[in-house]
């Protein structure tokens, strides 16, 4: 669900055929998921917002739809896994969403 929400939304703020970049890495038993996009970005002011309830960017020169709960459910999410779920961003330039989970051994019996 947290994947889907970041790629949609990383879809949905850019503009038509602009590339989409997907990073999965491990490291000490974390998992590290990226998704980046080259879209409107987030005003600095808006930042600490983002993951808030109904938030929305808003931006004239885009007709976006959405209820504007995505990323608190995913923020929500990723908190009941005990990872942790953050961004970068710049207006014009896009936005790199980052979330980790704890990774668990199986075992093999």
């Amino acid at each position: 669900q947290v994947l889907s929400n970041l790629i949609s939304n990383a879809s949905k703020y850019s503009p038509d055929e602009k590339e989409i970049v997907l990073t999965v890495s491990a490291a000490d038993n974390t998992l590290i998921i990226s998704v980046q996009d080259f879209g409107i970005g987030i005003p600095k002011e808006k930042a600490p917002f983002v993951f808030n309830r109904f938030f929305r960017v808003e931006d004239t020169s885009y007709k976006f739809t959405g209820l504007g709960i995505g990323l608190f459910i995913s923020h929500e999410i990723i908190q009941r896994h005990t990872g942790s779920i953050w961004f970068t961003s710049e207006v014009g330039e896009g936005s790199t969403f980052t979330f980790t989970i704890p990774l668990k051994k199986v075992s093999s019996q």
